[in-house]
């Protein structure tokens, strides 16, 4: 295990088409929160408003604090960013969130030990671009999220399994009208709200689409899950972190903007001028969404801190 230095940070934000910027995202450095060896970055991808991803920004890092320690292990950090997550929902059912919720990215970087965890929920992008020797010519690139949508065979078969229903109405695989499966907030999909819907729908038929609830079933769980996805690895060598909502485009395009990041950085561009650059081409994308993109570029190399 070598420890892990953060080289660059930079960050970048584009409104696209849309009228409001519903993206939100942290940096927190080693020594902005206990433990101090600690770093967290962050992208939440907000939708059906501003109310809960603003929530989520100003409370997320707190909810996360609470579940540190100065020494756990690669699980208990998975844990950790499990539970946080978990209680950042439990905060947003407290204020009412029914039709308004959010991705979530999180990498919880340990520069004591080299350690890198993420977690994620929804359809954001966490991409890993590493070089371990200098002499090495290409960079290996990661994708460390997964898409959590109606659209992936595991998904359907947990919101089906629970009494739920997938439809096309807008041309995708949707759960009422949402397109993420797994996310912060929509509490109108989750327990208790979804199970008092899915009694009194039992006979209703033209209001199947919108809850997402099948026809005479009665829902046993969340249909749009807060259980979110982890890994966890040690770091060598050279690295690039990228983490993106999903304006930045499909998981290619994210793993072809860690690569491009990193190509970039071996030719002395700065983090934040090349998050600058790649946001400027994801607003080249047809009907450009709010993007946000936060890029960390990491040595885990040498010994040194």
């Amino acid at each position: 295990m070598s420890p892990a230095k953060i080289i660059d940070i930079g960050v970048a934000q584009k409104l696209g088409d849309r009228p409001e910027q519903q993206d939100r995202y942290h940096v927190i450095r080693p020594g902005d929160l206990q433990p101090e060896h600690i770093a967290v970055f962050g992208v939440y991808d907000g939708h059906g408003g501003s109310l809960a991803v603003n929530q989520i920004e100003q409370e997320m890092s707190t909810v996360l604090e609470s579940h540190l320690e100065s020494d756990m292990s690669s699980h208990q950090y998975q844990d950790a960013l499990k539970n946080a997550l978990k209680d950042q929902d439990a905060a947003l059912l407290a204020t009412g969130m029914s039709h308004q919720g959010s991705t979530a990215t999180i990498a919880l970087l340990d520069t004591v030990r080299g350690l890198l965890v993420t977690a994620d929920l929804g359809d954001s992008h966490i991409v890993l671009a590493n070089k371990q020797a200098d002499e090495e010519l290409v960079w290996n690139v990661s994708r460390l999220s997964v898409l959590q949508t109606p659209s992936s065979t595991m998904e359907r078969a947990r919101i089906e399994d629970a009494g739920g229903e997938i439809n096309y109405t807008y041309g995708s695989a949707r759960v009422g009208g949402l397109a993420i499966s797994r996310a912060l907030g929509d509490m109108s999909f989750k327990q208790p709200e979804i199970g008092e819907i899915s009694h009194s729908l039992q006979s209703i038929d033209d209001l199947e689409g919108e809850t997402g609830v099948q026809k005479n079933s009665v829902v046993t769980a969340d249909l749009v899950s807060n259980e979110a996805h982890t890994t966890a690895r040690h770091l060598k060598g050279r690295n690039v972190l990228l983490l993106a909502s999903d304006g930045i485009g499909e998981p290619s395009d994210a793993e072809g903007a860690a690569r491009h990041a990193a190509k970039c950085w071996e030719q002395g561009m700065s983090a934040h001028q090349i998050a600058q650059d790649l946001g400027r081409q994801a607003m080249r994308l047809p009907a450009p969404d709010n993007c946000t993109i936060v890029l960390v570029f990491i040595d885990a190399d040498s010994g040194e801190k």
